[in-house]
Order: structure tokens, then sequence, then C-alpha cells
């Protein structure tokens, strides 16, 4: 039992690491960009409160600025790297705020490529062609 043990930790040892260096990688490719642009998708899904949206939106990044449009809802986001601006298009409202450098992190596109290194777990599921 315990030669099992140790050999399905040994592999989710190698696969994290896997996953780590898959991660380090990216993280060096892109902060070698002066600017990044893309569009994505996301989903959220919960099935106690009957939740399964679909969203699409995109975000440009260059620096610590950035900004993030999300159509489908109505949303716009931009920032200096100092100041941040939510826009919301149904209340024709602005929300203006300063960014706090310790609880920023989480919700800067810009960090989205390194914000791994920061207490999360990396783990390599599988490879897909």
């Amino acid at each position: 039992m315990s030669a099992v043990l140790f050999v399905v930790i040994l592999s989710t040892a190698q696969q994290n690491d896997k996953a780590k260096d898959i991660l380090d990688k990216v993280s060096e490719k892109t902060s070698s960009f002066s600017t990044i642009a893309a569009d994505f998708s996301f989903s959220m899904e919960n099935k106690e409160m009957e939740i399964d949206e679909k969203n699409e939106g995109s975000i440009k990044l260059k620096g610590q600025k950035y900004s993030v449009v999300l159509p489908d809802i109505g949303i716009q986001v931009f920032s200096d790297g100092i100041t941040l601006w939510n826009y919301m298009k149904d209340g024709n409202q602005v929300t203006v705020s300063n960014i706090d450098d310790e609880s920023s992190d989480l919700m800067d596109p810009s960090a989205i490529f390194n914000i791994y290194e920061k207490g999360f777990d990396s783990k390599f599921i599988s490879e897909k062609i």
C-alpha cells in the first residue's frame, strides 16, 4: 500500500512541476511583449442557483495599464496603473477608485501571467492537440 501511495505522490509532484514549467514559459514569453490584446470567453456556472452564463470580452494590456470590455454585460474597465475606472452601461455610471497595491493583484489583468506565483497551486491535467 505504501508503494502505491508513493507512486501517486511522485506522479502528482511531477505533474505539478510540469504545470509550473508551462506557466513559467508563458510568463516569460508574455513579459517580453510591450502590449497584449486578446479576445476571450468565460463562463459562470452555479447549479444551486441555476446559473449557467457564457460571456465574451476583450482585453488590452500595456505594462500596468489595461482596458477590459465586456459588451454582453455592459461593463468596461480602464486603469492607468494608479486609478481604476469602471463603467456600467445600463446605469450610465462610472466608478473611480485608487488601486491598492496589496489587494489588487487578483483583479489586475496585467498580473494574469504571473499571479500563479503568489499562493496558487498549479496542476497539470492533460495535454490536447
